[in-house]
């Protein structure tokens, strides 16, 4: 009997710890894949801050795996730029001190970032709802570790509140 209740209580355990918040693809506030790989942040840890003295938006999620579910990508992802407000959904480009990329994760032990000078990419922002604190926006890149290892960002997507 012991044995079934422990083998129960493992059960429930790593049930409860792969069903956490994670969201299906068209539910996923911040979402991309990475080399092809869904990663989908947790809706309880996707948000953004708006500096509006000079138009400086930082939107992130991250999302935490488990020893359950390690083919999926997990981790910190933040994007951080410059916009001008009369430019919605005009994409914005990689360069310069404009706008900055960073992915951080355990399974690559790396960290990714944008580097400016051969970064393909851009981030845009379609809607910056102000009244509802909502912003939402789209991005795609190559980013880099410091050794050169290359992630490809794709069909990256953001919906998430804001505070100023």
């Amino acid at each position: 009997m012991r044995k079934i209740c422990s083998g129960l209580l493992l059960l429930f355990c790593a049930y409860a710890v792969t069903a956490c918040d994670k969201p299906a693809w068209n539910d996923a506030i911040f979402r991309c894949k990475i080399n092809g790989q869904e990663f989908k942040a947790s809706n309880k840890m996707a948000n953004a801050t708006l500096i509006s003295s000079d138009n400086r938006l930082f939107v992130s999620g991250s999302w935490v795996g488990n020893f359950v579910n390690k083919d999926r990508p997990d981790g910190e992802m933040k994007l951080n730029f410059y916009f001008d407000p009369q430019s919605l959904g005009m994409p914005i480009p990689f360069t310069g001190s404009n706008t900055v990329f960073y992915y951080g994760n355990n399974n690559f032990e790396k960290i990714f970032r944008d580097h400016h000078l051969d970064t393909e990419g851009f981030v845009r922002l379609d809607a910056l709802d102000m009244d509802a604190q909502k912003v939402s926006g789209a991005f795609e890149l190559n980013a880099r570790s410091d050794d050169g290892t290359l992630l490809e960002i794709r069909e990256g997507f953001f919906n998430v509140p804001f505070k100023n």
